[in-house]
């Protein structure tokens, strides 16, 4: 079995390859654009005035600010339209300076007061405004904190975007897991211990962002069964899948993942959990299962893992890529639709074919406990839902972790974990495969 992670790369880390093609093949347009920067510039120095330049420098760097927050909220990433905007950022510099800020500095002092407090006036009203329909007296966070999976809601849409927005603000505080005790010096992402629980079972979690959210719900429901527990989260870092990741988060690279097994052959847990998202679920199977180098290289990384724990190793199953809310809302938009919880443009990557791998894998893996957090999403028709259907409220924030609400949504699949801990720690295929649904109400 080959365990070499470089050919199983080629095939896995499409997405890195594709970005790099990109990176490439836009040199001429970046170039182009530097040409039409430049043109811009020179032409400011010899048309206007040789101080225009430095002059429309302060409004560049008011107007550029706006522009970022509007792209990053609509998560534009087509570099011909974030060409476009930069361009665009210079010529309203210049525009602002020329139409309004020189008009501005020749106003007396009287003129100069009385525009300062209209233009306090209307900001106060555009912050106190926040939508038809909305007040300045609901509460977003207490809404959010008695949202209920199934239960009504009277929530108008001003309001329902008023909470999206705040669950996206508090992706810190789902990512963040208190009372981490730890050594290294890497932010969130960083091997934590974190006080025992009520039980004898050592605990170890690893895995990518996944570690820390849903894996908080790990340590809350697992605490009456461990004792000792530990957490490796690396950012998108996949402990079964040759990833590859440099950003401003971290790196994953091969060293990151021998860090992995580095970890689980140290700390020799009763239990270990391996809580990831599985990058690219909807990678094809290349013929015949036992022949797909994917699932040969996962199933050599289990084996490794396997025989350094004592009990058991829990597995987080698959689920679908997602796109981003904001591209969904602006699909949604654009079609004129209403708000669902279930849309076909919010998948962007079916996971059935990874999720023929673990469906395989549990075969083969003694020690192993599939846990499927999937189900809770399924509507009456098998759809995944992103959205709640009754509330609108989102289950899944813009870089694909899990909202508060969403946590709330899959929180009873890690009650049942709790509950049938003992039967799952000793069960083989195929009851080591935990698929629980939610009652119908």
């Amino acid at each position: 079995m080959n365990s070499d992670p470089l050919p199983i790369s080629k095939n896995v880390d499409t997405a890195l390859e594709s970005v790099q093609r990109v990176q490439f093949s836009e040199i001429p347009l970046i170039g182009a654009t530097a040409a039409v920067m430049t043109v811009i510039a020179l032409g400011d120095m010899a048309y206007l005035s040789d101080t225009t330049s430095r002059d429309a420098s302060y409004a560049l760097y008011l107007l550029h600010w706006p522009m970022v927050c509007v792209f990053n909220d609509f998560e534009v990433e087509d570099l011909k339209w974030l060409v476009a905007a930069m361009v665009s950022c210079v010529i309203f510099a210049i525009a602002a300076h020329l139409i309004y800020e020189r008009w501005y500095l020749s106003l007396s002092a009287f003129p100069v007061t009385a525009l300062i407090a209209v233009l306090y006036a209307l900001c106060f009203l555009l912050i106190v405004y926040d939508g038809p329909g909305n007040t300045v007296d609901f509460d977003a966070a207490a809404a959010i904190r008695a949202w209920e999976p199934g239960a009504s809601s009277n929530y108008s849409e001003a309001q329902v975007q008023q909470m999206n927005d705040l669950m996206e603000y508090q992706l810190k505080n789902t990512l963040t897991i208190p009372h981490c005790t730890s050594t290294e010096r890497r932010g969130r992402f960083r091997f934590c211990r974190f006080p025992p629980g009520l039980g004898n079972y050592t605990l170890l979690i690893i895995g990518n962002s996944f570690a820390l959210n849903p894996g908080r719900l790990l340590l809350d429901h697992l605490r009456p069964h461990y004792g000792a527990v530990s957490m490796r989260p690396v950012a998108r870092c996949e402990p079964l899948i040759a990833t590859n990741y440099s950003g401003w988060s971290g790196v994953c690279d091969e060293e990151t993942h021998r860090r992995f097994l580095e970890d689980v052959r140290r700390e020799r847990p009763d239990v270990l959990v391996i809580s990831a998202r599985y990058e690219h679920p909807g990678a094809p199977v290349i013929g015949n299962m036992t022949a797909d180098p994917l699932y040969r290289f996962m199933l050599s990384q289990l084996r490794n893992y396997e025989k350094l724990v004592e009990k058991k190793v829990f597995i987080l199953n698959t689920l679908p890529l997602l796109n981003s809310p904001a591209k969904v809302e602006k699909t949604r938009k654009l079609k004129h639709l209403p708000i669902e919880g279930y849309i076909p443009e919010a998948i962007k990557e079916n996971d059935e074919p990874m999720r023929r791998r673990t469906t395989e894998l549990a075969k083969y893996c003694d020690k192993c406990v599939f846990y499927d957090v999937r189900p809770m999403h399924l509507n009456s028709d098998g759809e995944f839902m992103t959205v709640d259907p009754v509330s609108k409220l989102r289950y899944f924030e813009k870089s694909g972790h899990y909202t508060s609400v969403g946590l709330k949504l899959i929180e009873p699949v890690f009650a049942k974990l709790s509950k049938d801990y003992i039967r799952l720690v000793n069960a083989t295929y195929p009851h080591n495969i935990l698929q629980f649904r939610p009652t119908a109400t």
